[in-house]
Order: C-alpha cells, then structure tokens, then sequence
C-alpha cells in the first residue's frame, strides 16, 4: 500500500508552465499564502484560478494556512486548526500540494504546515517537490 503523500512547492523564480511540469496530475493547489496577491501578475489568486485548470490541475486559496508574520523572522500560523480537515484528505487519498512563494521549503511556513499535518497522521509522507535534494527535506 502507498504512503499517503502531502506535497509542497514555491513558485518563486518559476513560470506556471514550470509549476505546472513539477505537480502530480490532478493536484489540488493549496495557496496557503496569506494573501493570494502578487506583483507578478500570474500568481495572483484570480490568475491561478483561470490558468492552473487549463493544466488539468485545481486551485483553492486557504488563508487560514498563511503566515501571520510573513514579513517577519518567525512562523505564526493563522488557523492551526485548518490543518485538521487537510489531514483528512491526504488519508483520503486526495493529492493536494501546498504552494507559497519562496522556492525552498526550509525558507518557508509550509514546511511548519506540512509538519503540522503529519503531527495529525504519522502515515502522511512529505514531498517537497522541486526543492534542492541537498537539503535533506
């Protein structure tokens, strides 16, 4: 039997083609930025909700997820609580991808939100697509 697995990416420094060529088909994208907002036009919560479906792939923005402190040193997540009903759909065998900005999960609060879900179900693996394999993570 497959582990259930949660994933995680960052867009930063990619275009949605890239993203689109690292994600397992028929993802739910998890924005779990505070504010799906971007300078760059393409990453904002409206964009990604036209262009991700095009790629056979969903998109949902889940600000409870975000970090509070995201201009800050630390992580402070929003609702702590919301990592409950996402636990449940990774055991369900849903596939759903945690997406924030920074390219590196080690630099980013959804490695705290990926960790928080698999506090919820040990079974739950973490994959963190994209990120330098150096790293560990």
């Amino acid at each position: 039997m497959t582990m259930p697995t949660l994933y995680t990416v960052g867009y930063g420094g990619r275009s949605p083609e890239a993203l689109r060529d690292l994600l397992p088909p028929d993802a739910l994208v998890l924005d779990i930025r505070l504010k799906a907002w971007s300078r760059d036009q393409r990453w904002t919560s409206f964009n990604l909700s036209t262009t991700l479906p095009k790629f056979g792939l969903r998109y949902r923005h889940d600000p409870r997820l975000g970090n509070l402190d995201y201009r800050g040193d630390s992580v402070r997540i929003a609702d702590t609580s919301a990592a409950v009903p996402l636990a449940h759909s990774v055991m369900s065998g849903e596939t759903i991808v945690l997406m924030c900005v920074c390219r590196q999960p080690q630099d980013c609060h959804r490695l705290v939100v990926a960790d928080m879900v698999r506090d919820i179900d040990s079974r739950i693996s973490i994959s963190h697509l994209g990120s330098d394999p150096s790293l560990g993570l």
